[in-house]
């Protein structure tokens, strides 16, 4: 899955969607560095659109309004829409 950045000032993190492997895409959710992982892990197949293929980074930001470079990305495949269970889609680390 996505690693979230362990910068020891990061106070919140973007999650950016593309539909283009390597490119930061679109911020699609912002939030606190506790609620980051336990979004992902539970919500990031309800947030694609339709049916396709979805490409995920995390981006830290501390409190000073620096970012971090992009996580690792994740290619989520969504193969039926909406995803109703867990064979509705592929997660694939890159």
């Amino acid at each position: 899955m996505l690693e979230k950045n362990t910068e020891p000032d990061a106070v919140r993190y973007t999650i950016h969607q593309s539909t283009v492997s390597g490119q930061e895409g679109t911020d699609i959710l912002d939030m606190n560095q506790e609620d980051c992982l336990e979004h992902i892990c539970e919500s990031l197949p309800l947030d694609a659109p339709e049916i396709g293929t979805y490409y995920y980074v995390i981006v830290a930001h501390d409190s000073a309004g620096h970012r971090s470079g992009p996580s690792n990305e994740v290619t989520l495949i969504i193969l039926n829409y909406p995803p109703t269970s867990p064979a509705d889609y592929i997660i694939k680390t890159n």
